[in-house]
């Protein structure tokens, strides 16, 4: 069936034409020539020719139609299932060679599987992944990793994988993830201080009708790691302290040689992984189902929307010690 604002949209100056094209009658044609027989047969060539015009936009708006509708007849669909995996890693020290400023931090993991559950095969699948969080200073902060792709999901096919968050100016994004927790207990979208993982997945289906799926997660520590968060933060704040001399020590030897700057840096995650609180934290991840969506897009802006996503974050090296 044709949608009955684009036939509206078509023919709405269908009227002012046929007005125009009676004035026109009385401008153009000689005074001699306007009897009512040349008016009669002028106005009946006039409404043939705009019922010709209507039925070609009607036509062409019922071929357009159902080329949409064969489109969207192979329907795929990938649902991003959250994993239990996902974790705030070990507290460590980071060195990005780009900066040449060592850092503390841990980085988040969104452990998830994602499946097509749709009637179709799903190609070039993308996910834009963003993570929204309450900084310090109590004002919203964005975290956009690189899109995680794949290429190809056929029709009930399942993969795991895994989405990492890096704060890539310092910006203490775990810290203040951790803090707004303990001060919110128990988070929920109608909190001040929600962390939010907001994804935008875009796909194409085999006849290359382009999608776009938005779903979003709360994310927050599991309740029974309370005291692991406050022995997590303490650590931070003291390490903070304690290893700024050698903090910068890591930054001059490591202009200087690289090589001796990671094992500096290896030695330093060390002696800092067998302190209390620097373990990793598991997290929740329940979806906020009032957040999910579903829509059509021009191959244009499914372009545009993905190739805005491949920045890539910052750089940084850290050594995982061995237990």
């Amino acid at each position: 069936m044709v949608n009955l604002k684009s036939i509206l949209a078509y023919t709405l100056p269908i009227p002012i034409l046929f007005t125009v094209g009676v004035l026109a009658f009385f401008v153009l044609f000689p005074s001699e020539s306007q009897t009512l027989n040349t008016f009669v047969s002028y106005i009946s060539s006039l409404s043939t020719i705009l019922m010709v015009l209507i039925v070609v936009i009607t036509t062409s708006l019922q071929r357009r139609e159902m080329e949409n509708t064969r489109l969207l007849q192979t329907q795929p669909l990938p649902i991003i299932i959250p994993s239990e995996k996902s974790y705030i890693e070990e507290l460590r020290f980071f060195y990005s060679p780009d900066t040449s400023t060592p850092s503390l931090d841990r980085r988040i993991f969104f452990c998830f599987n994602i499946e097509n559950i749709g009637n179709a095969p799903a190609i070039a699948v993308k996910i834009a992944p963003r993570l929204i969080y309450t900084n310090e200073e109590g004002k919203f902060e964005e975290i956009r990793p690189v899109c995680t792709e794949f290429g190809y999901l056929k029709q009930g096919q399942k993969e795991e994988d895994e989405i990492m968050f890096i704060d890539p100016k310092d910006r203490k994004m775990t810290k203040c993830i951790m803090n707004n927790f303990l001060t919110s207990k128990v988070p929920c979208i109608d909190e001040i201080k929600p962390t939010i993982l907001d994804l935008a997945i875009f796909f194409k289906n085999v006849l290359g009708a382009s999608f776009r799926e938005d779903i979003q997660f709360l994310i927050y520590p599991k309740d029974d790691e309370e005291e692991k968060i406050k022995s997590a933060l303490k650590l931070t704040q003291n390490a903070e302290i304690d290893y700024r001399t050698k903090l910068k020590e890591l930054g001059v030897i490591s202009k200087k040689d690289e090589n001796e700057g990671h094992l500096l840096l290896h030695n330093l995650n060390k002696e800092l992984a067998s302190q209390e609180g620097s373990q990793k934290l598991g997290l929740e991840i329940p979806q906020s189902s009032t957040d999910f969506s579903v829509k059509t897009i021009s191959n244009k802006e499914f372009q545009k929307q993905t190739q805005l996503r491949l920045v890539q974050p910052a750089f940084s090296i850290s050594f995982k010690t061995e237990t």
